[in-house]
């Protein structure tokens, strides 16, 4: 017995310094290519593609698995990198720390001390952690960005992991059609992501890397870009998620009319138009409902987000501590145990992203939070008029606007966020190459 446990310590050492080299390997190569800790980042949230199981969930069963463990380990790795590669820039770069990054600061210490008061303090405390590390990478990003030729690379890096992420999930109908199919709606497709709305909002954020990649394509560039475009329309379609359909028509718009083509712009009406009521008339079952609803029905968010709003009145200032989530349903009067979005689980979502942080860290933090996600829409504005600049509008605009539907802003969990806050940094940085030129256009 004293051996066999000694053996196990011997192993765990062993696996510890293999670790502990390994870290330390790929931060030294990301001081150097700072592309690993992007293309890291970006395909962290990928962990869940492996182990998502297609079946009935039970509350008591909404534990962390070894994918939230593996994705917030490539997290954390990124974070590690983002420190070592910021503090290095920062002592040879005079170059000032935006005023944006010191309020994220501020807020991410207002998380972490949440803690202290949180109706879940071991969910508050990793949130508020795995948030610290994220905001360590876009520190390293920041100072990374030094110039266009980076800025390109990292939207290049963007546009091969999402590509990727569509080709599997497109071929997972024919290679693993029992993942690929939600267990509760089999009509709506999800691929291996074990949410149709997640899979939604993975295609949504596609888009404008597929718009942005065709300006810049040769003719069989475009060909390509064309043909992935029509895949990832075709499969977002099927996973009914409507929000982040929307989100994308919208989306479509917004990009055709900060480039100014007013021709295109009508083009895309029209056939929105057209394809809209035929969509509707044809009443296809992955957009179906509960029964006897339109399909412009929210399917119980108002009563979710009704609640949200009784329980942020009744902590206003400091809120029940960040990233909570679902964890106050456990309130007697909204308690439901037969019902997962009512559980109490603080895995389960709220739906909505300012409410989320409301609810998390109240007025003050709600206020911090809507001004740092905000900085974005100020650079861009004075930003010279580009393919850039019209990638990061669309990108932030989605983001902000599927946010009223989910919970995903305030982490590193989803593509929607990651696309986001690397947009966030890389606008600041097209702020600076090309300050105040709003009215000249120019390609890649």
């Amino acid at each position: 017995m004293t051996s066999l446990q000694n053996g196990d310590i011997l192993t765990l050492v062993l696996l510890l310094a293999l670790g502990i080299v390994f870290v330390g390997f790929l931060s030294s190569w990301s001081l150097r290519r700072y592309e690993i800790a992007i293309v890291l980042l970006l395909l962290s949230p990928w962990a869940h593609w492996v182990f998502a199981k297609n079946i009935p969930i039970d509350s008591d069963e909404m534990a962390a698995g070894p994918a939230s463990y593996i994705r917030i380990g490539g997290v954390l790795l990124s974070g590690i990198m983002g420190c070592l590669y910021f503090i290095r820039a920062r002592a040879r770069s005079n170059e000032r720390l935006s005023s944006s990054f010191i309020l994220f600061a501020a807020f991410l210490f207002f998380a972490l001390l949440s803690t202290t008061y949180s109706i879940d303090k071991y969910y508050t405390f990793v949130r508020a952690s795995e948030f610290v590390a994220l905001f360590c990478f876009l520190l390293g990003l920041y100072y990374w960005l030094k110039d266009k030729s980076r800025l390109n690379t990292t939207l290049r890096i963007y546009y091969i992991v999402m590509t990727i992420g569509i080709l599997i999930n497109a071929a997972s109908i024919a290679l693993l059609p029992d993942r690929a199919w939600h267990w509760a709606a089999p009509s709506r497709f999800q691929g291996l992501m074990g949410d149709p709305n997640s899979f939604g909002a993975f295609c949504m954020m596609t888009y404008p890397a597929l718009m942005w990649r065709y300006r810049s394509s040769t003719h069989i560039g475009k060909l390509w870009n064309l043909l992935l475009f029509s895949i990832t329309i075709a499969i977002h379609i099927m996973s009914g998620s409507r929000a982040s359909l929307g989100a994308s028509i919208l989306g479509f718009f917004v990009w055709h009319l900060v480039l100014d083509n007013a021709a295109k712009l009508y083009i895309i009406g029209a056939m929105v138009f057209f394809f809209g009521i035929l969509l509707l008339g044809m009443k296809l079952p992955s957009y179906q409902r509960e029964v006897g609803t339109r399909i412009t029905h929210l399917t119980g968010r108002p009563k979710f987000w009704l609640g949200c709003l009784r329980l942020a009145a009744e902590r206003p200032i400091h809120g029940y501590g960040y990233g909570v989530g679902g964890k106050v349903w456990s309130d007697p009067r909204y308690h439901d145990p037969q019902s997962l979005l009512w559980s109490g689980s603080p895995r389960s979502s709220l739906h909505n992203a300012y409410l989320s942080i409301a609810i998390g860290t109240g007025i003050v933090g709600l206020a911090m939070w809507v001004s740092i996600v905000s900085f974005p829409i100020r650079h861009i504005a004075v930003s010279k008029s580009s393919v850039h600049k019209v990638f990061m509008m669309v990108t932030i605009f989605q983001a902000l606007l599927i946010s009223c539907f989910e919970a995903g802003l305030s982490s590193s969990g989803s593509q929607v966020s990651l696309a986001f806050w690397i947009v966030w940094v890389s606008s600041m940085k097209l702020w600076l190459l090309h300050p105040k030129r709003r009215f000249l256009h120019e390609t890649i």
